[in-house]
């Protein structure tokens, strides 16, 4: 027959504080605290592996998967406005901009662009699509608040950064 030996634990010897309950918030959470710093109304999804925004909606999707292209759009942004960011906070940034800046009218036009552009580039003619993609208004727009936000808030974008764990120069 088996026996079973129980022991209990004298809770009042421990020391007070010694077990910590706070909650621990994840890379999405911080993510999402983040962007409602910038505007409290946008709605950040991780719904599939990459960047858009519903500007009409308010609504960003973002992705910490990294792209096969990020590079071309890390040399547009040294080409074009002189400098170096993170692509995550590049792209996420991007994407706000979308929505900070949106004018129904550059989007119709963009979707114009979208339909004529629908076409299977070569890969070594990617980085001719890109300097024409970022050529469009709305997209140059975007970008253009992106690039401006990081500049005036970069110790807060770095400090992002950091908690969400990639390395700041």
């Amino acid at each position: 027959m088996a026996t079973i030996k129980m022991t209990f634990v004298d809770w009042k010897a421990l020391p007070i504080g010694s077990v910590d309950f706070t909650p621990q918030r994840s890379i999405y959470d911080i993510t999402r605290e983040f962007v409602r710093s910038i505007d409290p109304e946008i709605k950040t999804t991780f719904f599939e592996d990459e960047f858009y925004a519903i500007s009409s909606e308010k609504i960003i999707n973002l992705t910490f998967k990294p792209d096969e292209f990020d590079s071309l759009y890390d040399d547009f942004l040294m080409d074009r406005f002189g400098i170096s960011m993170n692509s995550f906070l590049s792209g996420m940034l991007h994407e706000i901009g979308h929505i900070m800046t949106f004018d129904r009218q550059l989007d119709r036009e963009r979707s114009i662009i979208y339909y004529l552009l629908n076409i299977d580039f070569e890969v070594e003619r990617f980085r001719d699509f890109t300097n024409m993609y970022f050529a469009i208004p709305s997209e140059f727009e975007a970008t253009r608040w992106g690039v401006e936000y990081y500049l005036s808030h970069k110790e807060q974008c770095d400090n992002f950064l950091k908690e969400i764990g990639y390395e700041v120069e």
